[in-house]
């Protein structure tokens, strides 16, 4: 990132003069459509401060930053107001915007630190507020001329987005605006925060634990029903504060991922009843849902409702997996009404029979 950054130092006043011109009009009229009118706009890795220029003329309040100090130098002439020199990864706060643009910025940032950037980003942005964001077409990094770029396709821009906790509104391939490199290739899209109400039902709320919920925590995995129909046998206490240190460390992520507290919603009171979780499984790179209710909880409806809620706060994937014991006929008979299919039975790390459902594309 520092020979990025050398780069554009040493040769700010060329690519200023090379892209204070381009025509960006399609791009910003496709993100103002789901912005706020009037709202507060992060330009995020600035450059000439074109677009910015352009948000202030429609009557947006703007915030501009750019991690080279000579072109940040340039755009504060031009904007009439400081523009911080930083990084992606100094970012932080928490709702300050109703959109944050990144255009031909994100592109530096390494696949390995993508994912926390992307977390940064969107705790900057309000509830639903919107991110527009550009890659140039590819499906490698490469270094050229002394700059690093991460390439995407449509496929990796959308998966990106997607497991950021951002709904897809705009996704497409362009061509350069920049006069005589019109063919070379840009991705491009434009995202939505997924707000609380879609963690919410005419039945059930979903709330993520926190610090403060060990207690509601440990009245599922010591609950002796519970842990043996859903993993085989309770928790000691020594595994269940290192799982419940992970799941607080998922949940500080900021994004749909994570474990949620369930609690029956009837007649404006709130009951706990369990849990429900959205976490990312490695081995076949898709979405997984899990969820566990206290007993007396069983069979009342809550678990299909849990299941349909859980799946629509990832209804943006392609696929999505659930793993459940086999002998577990509730959880099977739920899965398959909601169109899950069994793909196979095997036997887990623990040793215990396990079996795969899959909802979307083969896996």
């Amino acid at each position: 990132m520092n020979d990025t950054i050398n780069y554009y130092n040493l040769n700010a006043e060329a690519f200023v003069a090379g892209t204070v011109n381009a025509d960006m009009s399609r791009a910003r009229d496709l993100f103002l459509k789901y912005v706020k009118p009037g709202g507060r706009i992060l330009d995020a890795g600035c450059g000439s401060g074109r677009d910015s220029l352009a948000f202030m003329a429609a009557g947006y309040e703007v915030d501009a930053f750019d991690a080279s100090a000579e072109i940040c130098r340039i755009a504060s002439e031009r904007l009439g107001f400081p523009v911080a020199c930083r990084r992606f990864e100094d970012l932080d706060g928490e709702e300050k915007y109703d959109g944050i643009w990144c255009c031909a910025s994100l592109l530096h940032v390494k696949k390995t630190d993508m994912a926390a950037v992307m977390r940064r980003l969107e705790r900057l942005l309000k509830p639903e507020g919107v991110i527009y964001v550009s890659f140039k077409k590819g499906d490698a990094e490469r270094v050229k001329d002394g700059r690093f770029f991460n390439n995407m396709t449509l496929e990796t821009c959308e998966k990106l987005l997607r497991e950021s906790g951002f709904e897809v509104l705009e996704l497409y391939e362009s061509g350069d605006v920049r006069e005589g490199r019109e063919d070379e290739k840009w991705i491009n899209a434009v995202g939505k925060k997924r707000g609380y109400a879609q963690m919410m039902s005419s039945k059930l709320r979903l709330e993520k634990f926190d610090s403060q919920d060990q207690a509601l925590y440990e009245t599922l995995v010591f609950n002796k029903e519970t842990m043996e129909m859903n993993l085989g046998r309770i928790f000691t206490a020594e595994e269940a504060q290192l799982l419940f240190n992970a799941v607080l460390e998922q949940n500080a992520e900021g994004t749909n991922f994570g474990f949620y507290k369930v609690f029956a919603v009837q007649n404006g009171r709130e009951e706990f009843i369990g849990m429900g979780a959205i976490t990312h499984n490695d081995e076949f790179d898709a979405p997984e849902i899990e969820y566990m209710l206290l007993p007396q909880f069983w069979n009342r409806g809550y678990g299909s409702e849990l299941v349909e809620l859980l799946i629509k706060m990832v209804q943006d994937n392609a696929k999505i997996v659930a793993i459940t014991d086999p002998e577990n006929i509730y959880s099977r008979r739920i899965l398959l009404k909601k169109g899950f299919k069994s793909v196979r039975q095997y036997e887990n790390d623990d040793g215990e029979r396990a079996e795969l459902f899959q909802q979307g594309v083969p896996l």
